[in-house]
This record gives C-alpha cells, structure tokens and sequence, in this order.
C-alpha cells in the first residue's frame, strides 16, 4: 500500500541554509528532520522504521509513506541548481503486526525504490532544463509535479499488478525492473 506526498521545498538557499540552521536550534523543526529516512543505497527499510499508528480500516497490512522533496539553491552567477530527494516517513508509515513479514517488508522497499528512482528521473530533467526568471516557479513546479504524478502512476501499477505482493511470480519481476531502473538512473 502506498501513500505519497508532495513537498515542494525552498525556492532559495538562503531559506534553505536558514532552515537547516533552525532545525538544529528548534526541537519541532529537529524532529521532522529525524521522521524522515532519506533514501541511500546502503540502508534498507527495516519494520523498526515504520513508527505511524495503524490503519484499523485498511485491508492492507502495511503502508509506506514516501515521497519527493525538491529544493533550491542559486549560485552567486545566478545559476539555479534544484534538487529533488525521496523521503521516508516514519510517523506516517505502518504495518500490522500480521504484516512483519520479510516479503512484505521487501514490498515496501519496492514502493520506497520507485520513489527513489523518479527523485533521479526529476534530478536529471532539471539539469537539463534551461530557467529564466520569467520562468522558473511555473517551470519548477510543472517539473516536479510531472515526476510526482508519474511516480504515484507507478506506484498503483506495482501494488496493482503484484496484488500488494501476494502474487509472487509478478512481485519478482517487479523486484528485477526495480533494481534495474535504479542501475540505469545512477
């Protein structure tokens, strides 16, 4: 089960700089900081990592909340770098206890990997897109969110076509396009 979210982050570094400063003087802005899983190569979801309570109502046994962060920065020869990250959060992602298993955990991962493969799909559009001042919030914004629908498109066709990971034949060969789409987007 997927749920993903959208945050359209800073548009300027020095928010951004002034935010990463806050974050270690202010408890509230520390604790959403330490939510959030950013995604890496090395570390795995574990089912430590999914703190939300439980959806009694879901018929779905777990559900990663995932998503893409994009900021902004602006060099002094006004170049505009934007960076998009995918995310993981804990206070929102949950699993019941009959859902602890390692396949469904390895599902979840899935959901968190295409996350991750459409924060670098986004990456390279807008190193390759040209902004003006004119420009640049509606092209930020059309960027980002084309990556964020299609991303959430991917998300219903892999719970869709894998039954939530029920249908083992078909969660293996989303396992082997995953990991292939994160080898072609490195």
């Amino acid at each position: 089960m997927k749920k993903v979210f959208l945050v359209l982050a800073a548009v300027c570094s020095l928010y951004l700089v002034s935010w990463h400063q806050g974050a270690a003087d202010d408890p509230v802005a520390a604790a959403a900081v330490s939510d959030t899983i950013n995604w890496s190569p090395e570390y795995k979801l574990t089912w430590q990592d999914f703190q939300g309570p439980i959806d009694r109502s879901s018929k779905g046994v777990a559900a990663t909340h995932s998503g893409l962060i994009s900021s902004a920065s602006l060099s002094p020869d006004n170049t505009v770098t934007i960076t998009v990250r995918s995310v993981f959060l804990r206070s929102s992602s949950w699993v019941k206890p009959e859902g602890r298993t390692a396949d469904i955990l390895r599902h979840e991962q899935g959901h968190f990997d295409i996350t991750e493969i459409y924060a670098r799909r986004a990456n390279a559009a807008f190193r390759k897109h040209t902004f003006t001042r004119k420009n640049f919030n509606k092209d930020i914004s059309r960027i980002f969110n084309t990556y964020v629908e299609e991303s959430n498109r991917l998300q219903q066709q892999y719970d869709l076509e894998t039954n939530h990971s029920i249908n083992e034949a078909r969660q293996k060969e989303w396992n082997e396009k995953i990991a292939q789409w994160l080898r072609e987007t490195e």
